[in-house]
């Protein structure tokens, strides 16, 4: 593993000595200590535990008679020990969340009637948690956002209710028609609601006090979904010739083109708190054949640049630990690698 960061010119020489150095024990550690688990099968996804001792993955079978089989098994990273948890059968666009031991999933059988399920991480308790899901669904920490159906004497109204996992209890959010949810942020204080009959441009309700934000940025001109950071809501905005990462907000760069060095591109992602921003950059032959990854980092504190060289595999579900000192993701589509920041 070499790791790099934004070189002064004049230090180059004295870096490529130091790298040249350190390139012979740094490959012996990327083989061979941080290979966390290798499967038979492909896998489709990944996720930390709360605890960042165990990371979720999942196996999906597209062969069955009906939907798509959902494998979801447990590694421990210390002990590399895997287990199988559940067998589910599903269609593609659920989504999967860990909080307090449970792993809570939608079930997109039936798309007029999505239900979300809970299971002991053990596997040996689920409960159905909640029915009657239409449309997008957001799952955090702590609540799920989705739209509801309310009963009007003239025509149905669509608006987004926040769901409590811990209690159970349900509230609507901004009540009237034609608000919906893009976004809620990890620890699910912060939930962005669209309001289609505002021009585009959304709000920032506060899921404890209620208080809504008016933003100054139209989502219709947000790139590539939402981030989070230190409570403010980013996106990678797109307005003619300019493409940054701005607060929905300020409307403040966060990070520039120029800093990201690329053009609008969905491959950034954010960490879990927003202080990092990562992409993954192939190098191919004329011929397409993958040569090298690179893990691309930018710290969105201080716009410190590393890169990470990650061999000849080809890499796809890059994810940060909640406590950001750890990475893992899927190599060469059947292994799971952990690198330490």
């Amino acid at each position: 593993m070499i790791r790099h960061k934004s070189l002064n010119p004049g230090k180059t020489f004295f870096v490529i000595m130091i790298l040249m150095l350190s390139l012979v024990s740094c490959e012996k550690e990327v083989d061979l200590s941080n290979l966390i688990i290798s499967s038979e099968e492909p896998l489709s996804y990944i996720y930390w535990s709360e605890s960042s001792d165990d990371i979720l993955y999942i196996i999906e079978d597209p062969y069955v008679s009906y939907g798509l089989g959902v494998s979801i098994y447990t590694v421990d990273i210390t002990t590399k020990e895997n287990r199988k948890i559940i067998d589910i059968i599903n269609h593609a666009g659920y989504i999967i969340s860990l909080t307090n031991n449970k792993i809570y999933y939608t079930n997109c059988l039936d798309p007029d009637n999505k239900k979300l399920y809970s299971w002991d991480i053990s596997g040996q308790t689920g409960e159905l948690v909640k029915d009657s899901l239409v449309y997008v669904t957001y799952l955090s920490k702590k609540y799920l956002a989705y739209l509801k159906n309310i009963p009007n004497e003239l025509t149905p109204l669509w608006t987004t209710v926040l769901y409590d996992l811990e209690s159970g209890s349900e509230r609507i959010i901004a009540p009237g028609s034609n608000n919906f949810p893009l976004s809620i942020s990890p620890d699910g204080s912060q939930l962005l609601l669209g309001v289609s009959n505002k021009d585009g441009l959304p709000s920032l309700v506060n899921t404890q006090t209620g208080d809504i934000t008016d933003l100054t940025l139209s989502y219709y001109s947000s790139a590539c979904g939402y981030h989070w950071k230190e409570g403010a809501v980013y996106t990678m905005y797109s307005d003619g010739l300019e493409c940054s990462i701005k607060n929905m907000r300020t409307g403040n760069i966060l990070i520039s083109l120029e800093d990201l060095n690329n053009g609008c591109s969905c491959s950034f992602n954010f960490s879990p708190s927003g202080q990092f921003i990562y992409n993954v950059n192939e190098v191919r032959t004329a011929q397409g054949k993958l040569e090298k990854s690179y893990l691309n980092l930018i710290n969105t504190n201080n716009l410190e640049k590393t890169v990470i060289d990650l061999g000849d595999r080809l890499v796809y579900q890059v994810k940060f630990s909640p406590d950001e000192t750890r990475i893992a993701y899927i190599g060469d589509q059947n292994k799971i690698y952990i690198l330490n920041l």
